[in-house]
């Protein structure tokens, strides 16, 4: 789960999307469903892929590890520092096709994400018995929507009536 709500630009620009009021259940869906779809393919992909290669398996995890201590220590650091988000009060509303963009981009573009998904989240699922890996995936997957939902629908009672 905090893999996911460190993922970077998803997150803050659900909240803005969410204080606005502006195609919140759209912007959700696509955060979801392409991580989602990146945990289950890299699960099946790379448990086949390295399935016989034990060692790698650990490197990929190890090397997970060092990633995700260094999101800590950015996390750590960014919590000690003064930041705020606001969403622009001003400014013509964002039409369907624009948040679908926009979210995609976000979503999809994101080197963190493949990082996040390949490097540590696939990694862990990979190594998990063949009858696990579903479940593992599926659980990912409601990692997600547990974040995301709450985020978008929630956000609207941050700002004032």
């Amino acid at each position: 789960m905090c893999l996911i709500v460190a993922s970077g630009a998803q997150t803050p620009f659900g909240l803005r999307q969410g204080l606005r009021r502006q195609h919140v259940g759209l912007l959700v869906s696509v955060c979801t469903a392409p991580d989602a779809a990146l945990i289950g393919s890299g699960v099946a992909g790379i448990a086949t892929a390295l399935g016989r290669q034990r060692g790698l398996l650990d490197a990929v995890a190890l090397a997970g590890g060092a990633v995700l201590s260094l999101y800590g220590a950015q996390a750590a650091r960014r919590a000690l520092g003064a930041q705020a988000l606001a969403a622009a009060a001003g400014g013509a509303a964002q039409t369907r096709c624009q948040v679908l963009l926009q979210t995609l981009a976000i979503s999809l573009l994101n080197p963190q994400v493949y990082l996040d998904t390949v490097l540590l989240i696939v990694a862990v699922g990979a190594q998990r018995p063949a009858g696990l890996r579903l479940p593992f995936v599926l659980g990912g997957a409601a990692a997600g929507a547990v974040w995301f939902v709450p985020l978008g629908c929630a956000a609207r009672w941050l700002t004032p009536m």
